[in-house]
């Protein structure tokens, strides 16, 4: 079960990543709602949009809103707080259930980014795009879920096309002293918007897909997706393809 949370952190964080790239594109709009996939549960979002960036996040389950939450950025864009503002079973009540330290080279790069839990990342190993080759974390109980070590390829426009993860599996008993490493290589493939069309999974040791997850789609270590776009570039829904299955899997609607 360990390893199974591993790979879909990995997948948050590229689709958290590809995301990021649309900012430029998200400028004139003033709203995001998404919609994901009825298999998720009956919900969805609605997104304050500043100069492309999301500073607040309504969360709704059918029309009752469940959960609002704002983002706070320094002067590189980065997040530094995840400020909840109301949660359904408590209430209006101010509570950072995220907060992040960042440091910065003279470059105005991103070295190392500190998580309220303890959890360091260090970046480095820059391309000539500014984009890091490596991200290392040290080894201790606050990496949870979270690849020791990245090491990360791209093509020339900047998209992520390559990451290798080296993975800890902690012993699952007191007796088990002996630890473990696992490999996770992703690649992906992207359309002329930077919106991945692709991934392909490997790992070692080798795992069977596809892996079936509770509230969500089967993970294949092969699948593709499909958009449909605004004028603007960008898609409002998003197709995904594997195992002989098309679903739509979000829509997204934007208001200026």
């Amino acid at each position: 079960m360990c390893r199974i949370f591993k790979i879909i952190i990995s997948f948050i964080f590229i689709a958290t990543t590809t995301y990021s790239q649309e900012t430029k594109r998200f400028f004139p709009y003033k709203t995001l709602k998404i919609i994901p996939h009825k298999r998720y549960g009956k919900w969805h979002s609605v997104s304050n949009l500043e100069k492309g960036l999301i500073i607040e996040h309504k969360y709704y389950s059918k029309k009752t809103v469940t959960r609002i939450q704002k983002n706070v950025y320094d002067k590189h864009n980065n997040i530094i707080y995840e400020i909840r503002l109301y949660d359904i079973d408590n209430g209006y009540k101010v509570d950072t259930i995220f907060r992040y330290s960042n440091d910065y080279d003279d470059q105005n790069r991103l070295i190392k980014k500190r998580y309220h839990f303890g959890l360091i990342e260090n970046y480095s190993d820059f391309n000539k795009n500014s984009k890091p080759r490596l991200i290392t974390r040290p080894d201790n109980k606050s990496l949870f879920f979270r690849p020791l070590k990245e090491e990360l390829e791209y093509d020339s426009i900047g998209n992520l096309v390559k990451e290798i993860h080296t993975e800890i599996e902690y012993p699952s008993s007191k007796n088990d002293t002996i630890k473990k490493y696992t490999i996770t290589i992703n690649q992906y493939k992207y359309d002329l918007f930077g919106n991945i069309i692709e991934i392909r999974r490997q790992n070692n040791p080798k795992i069977e897909y596809p892996i079936i997850m509770t509230g969500g789609l089967p993970l294949y270590e092969l699948e593709n997706f499909k958009y449909k776009y605004n004028k603007d570039g960008l898609w409002l829904k998003k197709y995904w393809i594997a195992g002989g299955r098309k679903i739509l899997l979000q829509k997204r609607k934007f208001e200026k």
